[in-house]
């Protein structure tokens, strides 16, 4: 029986289609992934409308493979990063609803088992660590011990870290100084007091992060590439001070361009603490594991286990950086989007949007360049004579209403809300 399992990451969405009849290693039919990063349409805290919309067009894209290939059952996963996103679980029902897909939140513990089962080959193979690394936790799993063996979810995760810490697209030093003590705090105990001689990385990201490092060191990449922990440290040291890294992401994982650099430091801090000296490349991870688990049903987890919570100081600590975040990042947009437009951009500004602006510029406070394109609209009745528009700027604003000031100073009309909301995010 055909049989499929969507997931959505940060980065993208992908479909795995297998035989659930056939024997391992001719199982699998197809495996499509589909770039979607997930943070470029995060915004206080919530994914926008127009992300829920490009969601459901990728999923339905993906599913006319299932239809294509007779696809009888499916499956659909996600890591549960509801601490990041306020909305999840609206955005959730609103793809049940329109692609008839009801999604499993899984639990990072079960993320994990899972995980490992997509490389059970490896089980029971001495000083052999198993690391997954991925937008809202990362996988740690001890696979000299066997498929019963220590399983630990961090939570450390590439968006989570950069939404924290991350102002801009890469860290400077002294955020790249924050994010490895917050790293440093979580990978304590018994478990990273142990040393391993390899470790197997597994799932997208760490494939993304070995084409990098295969490019740098003008190596071919193929599925036995492995890399020492040396040479690592070196191309961190270049992908940290160089100015071609952006160049080097957006050769391989642009959806990943804003969290990557995140990713780097989990990984370099996990192999130091476990004293890891050479690391190998597995291309698979959760959707071939949880394959496994569907063909061997036992495997199957019937009940989400709860994963640790936080410490109280954790949680306080993250919520007040989510909110300073928002107010940070919600400022920052909007003096993005209301700054100097150039001539060439008018003629792309919706009419409509020219004229309420035009219109409203005597009920607000709005700087002497607007007023003068007002001026100008009435004496000309020719907007494009004008050579900038300048939208106010806000800056007396206080940072928790600015949203508020955008949408109801400028007028109270659904209307002009409406428009506000589409120039934002275009």
């Amino acid at each position: 029986m055909k049989q499929a399992i969507f997931e959505i990451t940060a980065g993208s969405i992908a479909l795995l289609i297998f035989n659930s009849n056939a024997k391992s290693g001719e199982d699998i039919i197809l495996k499509e992934k589909k770039p979607f990063s997930l943070v470029s349409y995060i915004a206080g805290g919530q994914i926008s409308s127009r992300g829920t919309e490009k969601m459901i067009q990728t999923i339905e894209k993906l599913q006319l493979l299932c239809a294509i290939h007779g696809v009888a059952k499916t499956y659909a996963l996600i890591r549960n990063f509801s601490k990041e996103v306020d909305n999840l679980n609206d955005v959730l029902a609103q793809i049940k609803k329109e692609c008839n897909l009801e999604f499993i939140k899984l639990t990072g513990k079960n993320a994990a088992y899972y995980v490992s089962l997509s490389a059970s080959d490896f089980f029971n193979k001495e000083g052999l660590v198993l690391i997954d690394t991925g937008s809202c936790d990362t996988q740690v799993v001890d696979m000299e011990s066997g498929e019963d063996g220590f399983k630990k979810s961090l939570k450390l995760g590439s968006m989570r870290l950069s939404n924290r810490y991350i102002k801009n697209i890469f860290p400077s030093k002294k955020e790249i100084g924050r994010i490895i003590d917050a790293i440093n705090k979580k990978i304590e105990g018994k478990f990273f007091d142990k040393s391993f001689r390899a470790a197997l990385l597994v799932g997208s990201v760490s494939y993304t992060i070995a084409q990098m490092v295969a490019e740098y060191f003008h190596v071919k990449m193929d599925k036995n590439i492995s890399f020492s922990r040396k040479k690592f440290s070196e191309f961190l040291r270049y992908f940290f001070r160089h100015s071609h890294r952006s160049a080097l992401v957006l050769r391989y994982a642009p959806e990943r361009l804003t969290t990557i650099a995140s990713s780097l430091l989990i990984l370099k801090r996990i192999l130091k603490k476990l004293k890891v000296e050479t690391f190998s490349i597995k291309a698979e991870g959760l959707l071939e594991g949880y394959m496994a688990a569907i063909k061997d049903k036992k495997r199957l987890i019937d009940k989400q286990e709860e994963d640790e919570e936080d410490s109280v100081e954790d949680n306080i600590k993250e919520n007040a950086a989510k909110v300073t975040k928002r107010k940070r990042r919600t400022k920052k947009e909007m003096q993005e989007s209301l700054k100097v437009l150039p001539m060439a951009e008018i003629d792309i500004l919706p009419e409509i949007f020219i004229e309420t602006v035009c219109r409203t510029a005597d009920n607000i406070k709005l700087p002497l360049s607007l007023r003068n394109v007002k001026n100008a609209q009435k004496d000309t009745n020719d907007i494009k004579k004008v050579q900038t528009i300048q939208l106010p700027e806000l800056l007396d604003v206080e940072e928790t209403a600015i949203e508020e000031s955008l949408l109801m100073d400028i007028g109270t009309s659904d209307e002009i809300a409406k428009i506000a909301e589409e120039v934002r995010e275009n």
